[in-house]
Parts: structure tokens; sequence; C-alpha cells
């Protein structure tokens, strides 16, 4: 089965559309974007329109005015909970250069994005190491809200096709992303395995839209979130596989000491006298 990603934050959705084309059609991705649907067209205009079309065409799900750190509130409502194997924010920004609202964003998007994990989901923030970002200390902030970190790679824009960084000020100077170093860190829960609130509950099925899905509207968004993106998880281990193996081998175990047993009745034991 192919796995359930949530992209947060995608200004103009050229990331989503990067990552679409390494994934089968009709996979499960939420593309989604903290601005609504026309902000998002007047800001980017044909290039956000293009990449839009594209996740279409591709049977992605794609939602508008979605709070990262409010995702109960602001994701599509839908039959069955919201479970995603890997749920992925890239740049986050408060739209200032305070340390402290971007601590503050990271962890209400960590606490937030624990209710949505798979049983063996991970977390993936992509960053710039250069200062000030790097002041901001992703990890600690993961750690507070219950998240370890498992690994950081080095993130290459060119692994997804046509994407561009986009702040969400449509004049803003020009990141510079190409130019720097830029990472993803990816967490998990400290939870052990199968632990987490999501745990028991079955994944929904994305299923894509013709019409682009809006969340509700809030008389409050929360902190404005910069859009960006982040590179895609790998499949989880196979636990149930793993499982259904040790299980084989205790039976198979079992069934060799019912027939020592079974032997050992058949002929006469050993210090003792045949039966008559």
């Amino acid at each position: 089965a192919s796995q359930r990603l949530l992209v947060l934050g995608d200004g103009d959705f050229s990331f989503s559309a990067g990552l679409v084309k390494r994934l089968p059609i009709g996979s499960g991705l939420l593309a989604t974007s903290f601005d609504a649907h026309q902000d998002v067209v007047c800001k980017y205009g044909k290039k956000a329109e293009s990449c839009l079309s594209q996740l279409q065409k591709a049977r992605a799900v794609v939602a508008h005015g979605v709070d990262a750190t409010k995702l109960d509130a602001t994701l599509p409502a839908t039959d069955a909970p919201l479970a995603f194997d890997a749920i992925i924010f890239n740049f986050p920004h408060t739209g200032t250069q305070k340390v402290h609202l971007n601590r503050q964003l990271l962890r209400g998007f960590f606490a937030s994005a624990q209710r949505f994990l798979s049983p063996f989901g991970t977390v993936h923030v992509t960053i710039k190491t250069a200062p000030p970002y790097s002041g901001w200390d992703v990890p600690a902030q993961a750690a507070e809200e219950g998240l370890k970190l498992m690994r950081k790679v080095p993130f290459r824009f060119q692994d997804y096709p046509g994407y561009q960084h986009r702040t969400t000020e449509k004049d803003a100077v020009k990141f510079d992303a190409f130019e720097k170093r830029c990472v993803t860190f990816i967490f998990a829960p400290t939870k052990s395995e199968g632990s987490s609130s999501n745990a028991t509950a079955p994944r929904a099925a994305l299923q894509p839209t013709p019409a682009v899905a809006s969340a509700p509207t809030q008389a409050e968004q929360g902190s404005e979130v910069a859009t960006v993106a982040v590179r895609a998880g790998r499949a989880p281990r196979n636990k149930k596989l793993r499982l259904v193996m040790e299980r084989k081998a205790r039976l198979e175990a079992s069934l060799r000491e019912d027939g020592a047993r079974e032997a050992d009745s058949a002929s006469p034991g050993r210090g003792e006298s045949p039966r008559n």
C-alpha cells in the first residue's frame, strides 16, 4: 500500500507538484496551504494554478486554510480518522525573525502533528542551517513535545522538479535556499511503537476530488506560516511480518517438542523399565 503523506504550508504547491512526480498515481498525498485558495492564486498566479492542475491530474487531495498548529480544526473533515506515515513541513516561519515566536510555532506544530501520525509515522521539518534559523534549535522544540530525532539528512531541491521556495509575502526578498545548505530533521514519537493516539485508528482513505477542498474559516488563524517543503519519509519497518515469522518459529518449536514427547512415550524411557 502507498504511504499517506501530508504536506503543510506549501505556498504555490510547487513542492507537492514535484513530490507527486515521484509517487504512484492516486497515492495518498494531501497537499495543503495556509492561505485560502483565492490568496494562493493572487500571490503566486499561473505557477500556483499549474501546480494545482498537476496535483489534480495525479489524483492528489488539496486543501487550503490549513494551520499547522491547529490541524484538528483546519484539516478537511473525513469519515475516518486521518493517520499519516509522514507529515512534512518545510521551512516553517512566522513571518518575523523573532526566535521565541518561531520556536513557539515549531512546538505548536509538533504537538498538533502527533495526533495525526500512523503507528510508525514520522514528522519531517526542513530548515536552513544558517542563522537565525540555526538558533531555533528544532530538535529541542521537538523534544519538548515528545518527539525524538531519528536522523538528519540534506535537503536537495533537485529531488522535487519545479520546486521553488515561496514566502507568505508576495514581494518578500528572494529566499536564497539554493545558496545555503538546508537539512531535513526526521522525528518520531518517544512513546513505544504502536502506542500513539492513532495506533488503533483506521487510516482514512484520502479520496481525490475534482474540486479543491477548503477548511472551515476561522476567526483567528494563529501564526502566519511561511511556505516551504520536505523529503518524503521512508517506508515503515514491517513489524507485522516480523511478528508472523516469530510466531511461526514458536509454533514449529512447540511441534518439535510434542513430537519428542510422543517418541518418548512410544519407547522405553531412560532409566525406566519398558511398559508391559
